[in-house]
This record gives structure tokens, C-alpha cells and sequence, in this order.
């Protein structure tokens, strides 16, 4: 197989709907490159919802700020206890936590929909992108695969070579894009998965 030192999967972090993805495999992407967006419908409703609780909570306490400055100014004027004043700022100082209390859950669900955004991990090229547009998507799906590093030729080996094999053992193709090339082993990976072992060779010209 040819593949890459490196892969990494561009995980969707949120459930949703896949609106857009604009690579195909073989396209080149950078680092941070936003190459989708999932977008879920749910979202949108909760932050209206928590926008309006805002907005009326908003109203509640400029409502007690106004109660709160007419009780202050009849307090002064002997007309209030202290305990009256003491309620109309209590109540005053209520209100502007439920307004603090609204605005972090709108935010918090913005935080939420802005995870929706699918971004590239690394530099590198498109292996698979293997999820179309439109499609619904779970937290935790693979919306495609970044090859990134060098180039590697990828053996698969029966396990009774295991104890031959090593780094920096030679590796020799023949007919391989129409020549014979020589290479090594630069890396065995330390398991066996179905009666065979995987090495990667740096091939001169593989790219």
C-alpha cells in the first residue's frame, strides 16, 4: 500500500446535518482549513428561545432598577425602612443574575454551533472524503481522512517473517512505475493483527 507516515480523521463534533464539504480526495488542505460545516437545527431554536429569556429578563431588571431608585429615593426622604430598601436592592441584584444567567446559556449554544465548523488537523492531502453533502452525522464520525509526512511503501508480512524483518532491513521492487528501485525499512510495527506484520519502507521516489 501506498500511504503516508501520518493520517489523521476530521472527526464532525457535533450531531447534525452535513450542509457542505468542499474537498474530494486528492485535494491539498492546510492546517485550520475549514473544508465543511454541520449544522444542527436544534441549535438555532435553543438560542432564540435563550435569546428571548434574555430579552425578558433584560426588561425584568431594568424594572428593578427603576423600582430600586425610586425606594432609594423615598429611603431618603424617610419615607421607606431600610428593610424596604434592603428588599428593592435584593431584588434588583436578582434580576441582573437572571440576566447574566440568559446570556451565558445563549452563548454557551453558540459555542455549541460554531463546533460545527469541520477543520483540517493537519497540512497534507485528502485519502477519503467519503460523506456527502446532505448526509446526517454523529459525534465522533469520520467526515474524511488527511494523509500528511513522507510518502511510504506499507507491507503487510506474514508473521513468520516477523524475526527476519528489522529496521533497516533492504527492500527491493522490481517493475515498480516501470523500475527496479531499492529502499529500507524505517519502521516494524511492534503487533501482529491477522497472522501478518506491518512494516514501513522509504522508497526513493515513491512521491
Amino acid at each position: 500500500q501506498i500511504a503516508t507516515t501520518d493520517q489523521a480523521q476530521i472527526l464532525a463534533r457535533i450531531p447534525g446535518i452535513l450542509t457542505t464539504l468542499t474537498v474530494r480526495e486528492g485535494d491539498i488542505v492546510q492546517k485550520g482549513q475549514v473544508i465543511g460545516r454541520i449544522v444542527d437545527s436544534q441549535l438555532g431554536y435553543q438560542s432564540g428561545a435563550y435569546g428571548a429569556q434574555a430579552a425578558a429578563a433584560q426588561a425584568q431588571a431594568a424594572q428593578a432598577q427603576s423600582d430600586l431608585a425610586r425606594v432609594r429615593y423615598l429611603y431618603q426622604n424617610g419615607v421607606y425602612a431600610k428593610a424596604r430598601l434592603d428588599q428593592a436592592e435584593a431584588a434588583a441584584a436578582a434580576a441582573q443574575a437572571q440576566v447574566r444567567a440568559a446570556q451565558a446559556q445563549q452563548s454557551a449554544v453558540g459555542a455549541v454551533a460554531g463546533q460545527g465548523a469541520v477543520v483540517a488537523p493537519s497540512t497534507g492531502r485528502v485519502l477519503s472524503a467519503n460523506v456527502p453533502a446532505g448526509s446526517p452525522v454523529s459525534p465522533g464520525m469520520a467526515i474524511a481522512v488527511i494523509t500528511s509526512g513522507p510518502t511510504v511503501l506499507r507491507l503487510d508480512l506474514p508473521e513468520s517473517l516477523a524475526g527476519a524483518v528489522h529496521t533497516g532491513s533492504r527492500v527491493m521492487t522490481s517493475g515498480f512505475d516501470g523500475r527496479d528501485m531499492v529502499g529500507q525499512v524505517i519502521k516494524l510495527y511492534p503487533s501482529i493483527s491477522a497472522g501478518q506484520v506491518t512494516a514501513d519502507v522509504a522508497l526513493p521516489g515513491i512521491d
